[in-house]
């Protein structure tokens, strides 16, 4: 399966393809990891690609198309996709004059959920990592997560992974 997550600096989609990457490794899978990022610091984009495989190796790690494609901030990097999960205020389903081409959208208030639960945009990262899991149709392994998360905001982040993981849609 292919796999791409975009954002902006400062939304932490390096930590989140990070962790990502290391639970499907758990899991058993062949994964490969990559980033695309501007050299400017602040409001830059970024996008990670994952590819993942539980039975063959990753040959080429380049994606073109995803299977999903995970939009957390307004982006130009749009790359069509069979399936995308999108920031509830960058688009809204059936808009006729979104860029984004996708055949099948979810569009989930990441940003609106961070700031209700904590007060803050900076768990953003990690309701999408809880939903991407469960999309993933993966258990959702708390141990696992606390090891590899950093220290900072621990809690706020597993309940974080857990908002997202339980969160529904009319796609689920």
């Amino acid at each position: 399966m292919k796999l791409a997550i975009t954002g902006t600096a400062g939304q932490g989609v390096k930590l989140l393809g990070h962790l990502l990457a290391a639970t499907l490794a758990n899991f058993q899978y062949n994964v490969a990891l990559s980033y695309n990022y501007d050299s400017a610091v602040r409001a830059g984009e970024i996008t990670a690609y994952l590819i993942f495989n539980k039975k063959e190796k990753i040959k080429n790690p380049i994606i073109e198309n995803p299977d999903l494609f995970i939009i957390l901030a307004d982006t130009q990097d749009i790359v069509e996709a069979k399936e995308e999960i999108v920031e509830k205020h960058i688009c809204q389903p059936n808009c006729t004059s979104c860029p984004l081409k996708c055949k099948k959208m979810e569009v989930i208030p990441f940003e609106e959920e961070s700031i209700k639960q904590f007060k803050s945009k900076k768990q953003i990262n990690m309701i999408a990592l809880g939903k991407i899991i469960k999309k993933l149709n993966l258990n959702l392994d708390l141990d696992f997560l606390k090891e590899k998360l950093p220290k900072n905001f621990l809690e706020e982040n597993i309940k974080a992974i857990e908002i997202g993981y339980n969160y529904q849609t009319e796609w689920d």
